[in-house]
């Protein structure tokens, strides 16, 4: 038997053969972290064939979304919401901070402060999954989040889907910022997390490595 030491192995051997996606998504990241809005123009144009200017969604958009959309829709949604309440606040009560004294005169302590801003990415390819945003922002509401930021693919037509945009509305926080695409940007402040359903940016459970930082979807 011979015993071979590490270092003597070729760092490819320790890296996980990457998909074909994989490797397309890495270089995608890598520009956008590199050249910000420029790139988010150019991939907004390549794979949803819109040239997008302005990715904010301005808030009379997203009153008229609300003030057309059905009743039974609205209905649905404060019941979606009532549900989402409930349950946070529940969730949130099972959360308490504490001081210990770990021994004589040394203190230790967890304290439960909400995050200052997270991001929800909302899918709209087949559907738009106006859940997404009800099961990401509810929570964050009760925790006490002061800002969403919400992502959403255009539609044909440039724009967010008028669902999503009408259950930014019907959530009516003014913290809560709904942007396009779905595509990163500098534009909005960093959020502190990304809330997202989808595991298009995760082939075969594995988070993407962009340069030293690592980030699951």
């Amino acid at each position: 038997m011979k015993i071979v030491e590490s270092k003597g192995i070729p760092q490819p051997f320790f890296e996980p053969d990457c998909t074909e996606e994989e490797v397309e998504i890495k270089e995608i990241l890598s520009e956008v972290k590199t050249n910000g809005d420029q790139a988010i123009r150019k991939f907004t144009k390549k794979y949803d064939a819109q040239d997008i200017r302005d990715f904010k969604v301005g808030r009379e958009k997203i009153q008229k979304a609300l003030e057309k959309t059905e009743d039974r829709v609205l209905n649905a949604m404060e019941k979606v919401r009532k549900n989402l309440e409930s349950f946070s606040h529940k969730q949130l009560e099972s959360l308490q901070g504490f001081n210990h004294e770990i021994s004589t005169g040394i203190w230790a302590s967890q304290e439960i402060i909400p995050l200052k801003r997270t991001g929800i990415y909302v899918p709209a390819g087949s559907f738009p999954l106006v859940s997404s945003l009800f099961m990401g922002a509810v929570p964050a509401q009760v925790a006490g989040v002061e800002e969403i930021a919400v992502f959403s693919p255009p539609t044909k037509s440039g724009e967010v889907n008028d669902y999503i945009l009408a259950a930014a509305g019907f959530l009516g926080s003014p913290g809560i910022v709904i942007m396009l695409p779905v595509r990163a940007t500098k534009k909005p402040a960093p959020a502190d997390t990304v809330i997202s359903r989808t595991v298009t940016l995760k082939p075969r459970g594995r988070p993407i490595r962009v340069g030293s930082s690592e980030r699951e979807a």
